[in-house]
C-alpha cells in the first residue's frame, strides 16, 4: 500500500512569514538607529573639521609671522657677524640666540601647521565616509520599509489564500486515502470471491482433463458445477464493479 505525502504544514510557514516580518522590522529599527548614528557622527565630524579648518588658517598666519621673524633674525645675524669688529660678544651672541630661537620657533609652527593640514584632511575624509554611510543607511531604511509595508499589508490576505490551500490539500488528501481505500476493499473481495472461484475452477478443470475417456460422466458433473462456479464468478465480479 502507497502511503501519501505527510501534508505540507501551511500553518507553520504562516508563522514563519509572521516572524520573516518581525525580523524585517527589527531590522529596520537597527537599521534607522545605524542611520541615526551616522548623522550624529556626521554633525560631530562637520563640527570638528570646522574647528581644524579654523585652525589650520590660524596656524598659517603664525607660521607666516614666526617666518617673517626668522628672516628679520637671520639678516640682524648676517650684518651682526660682518661687524663682528664694531659688535661686542654680547651683542653677537644675542644676535645668534634670537636667530636661533626665531628658527626654532619656525619649524615648530611648520610642524604644528602640517600635523594640523592632516588632521583636517584625515576629518575631511572621515566625514565624507560617514557622509556616503549614513546615506546608504537612509537608502536601506527606505527600502526596508517598503518591503515590510507590502509584507505587512498583503500577510492577512496571505495568511487567507494558506489556509485555503491548507483545506484543499486536506481534500485532496482525503480522496487520495477513499480511493485508496477503495482499491484495498476491491482487491479484498476480488481475492475472497472470484479469486477463489477461478483458482477452483482451473483446480477443476485439471480433474476432467485427467478423467476425460475415464468416467464420462464423473466429468460431465465437473463441467457443469464448473458452469455453475463461472457464473457465480461473473455475478461477483459484476456486484464488485457496479
Amino acid at each position: 500500500m502507497s502511503q501519501p505525502k505527510e501534508a505540507v504544514d501551511l500553518r507553520a510557514i504562516d508563522g514563519i512569514l509572521k516572524e520573516t516580518v518581525a525580523m524585517v522590522k527589527h531590522s529596520r529599527e537597527q537599521m534607522y538607529e545605524v542611520a541615526e548614528l551616522a548623522r550624529t557622527e556626521c554633525l560631530t565630524l562637520e563640527w570638528e573639521l570646522a574647528q581644524a579648518q579654523a585652525a589650520v588658517i590660524q596656524e598659517i598666519d603664525r607660521v607666516e609671522e614666526l617666518e617673517k621673524a626668522d628672516r628679520r633674525a637671520r639678516e640682524l645675524l648676517v650684518t651682526v657677524s660682518r661687524q663682528y669688529r664694531e659688535r661686542t660678544h654680547r651683542e653677537i651672541q644675542s644676535a645668534y640666540e634670537k636667530a636661533r630661537q626665531a628658527h626654532v620657533q619656525a619649524k615648530v609652527a611648520q610642524e604644528r601647521e602640517l600635523h594640523l593640514r592632516r588632521r583636517r584632511d584625515e576629518l575631511a575624509r572621515r566625514l565624507k565616509n560617514m557622509l556616503a554611510m549614513a546615506e546608504r543607511a537612509d537608502a536601506l531604511v527606505s527600502r526596508v520599509g517598503v518591503v515590510m509595508e507590502y509584507l505587512s499589508g498583503d500577510l492577512e490576505h496571505l495568511s487567507g489564500q494558506i489556509g485555503e490551500c491548507q483545506r484543499r490539500q486536506e481534500v485532496v488528501f482525503s480522496i487520495i486515502r477513499a480511493q485508496e481505500e477503495e482499491r484495498l476493499r476491491v482487491a479484498r473481495e476480488i481475492h475472497d470471491g472470484p479469486a477463489q472461484t477461478l483458482a477452483g475452477v482451473l483446480l477443476k478443470l485439471d480433474v476432467c482433463l485427467r478423467l476425460l475417456g475415464q468416467e464420462p460422466a464423473r466429468v460431465e458433473a465437473e463441467l457443469r458445477a464448473i458452469a455453475d462456479a463461472a457464473r457465480l464468478s461473473l455475478k461477483d465480479v459484476r456486484k464488485t464493479i457496479f
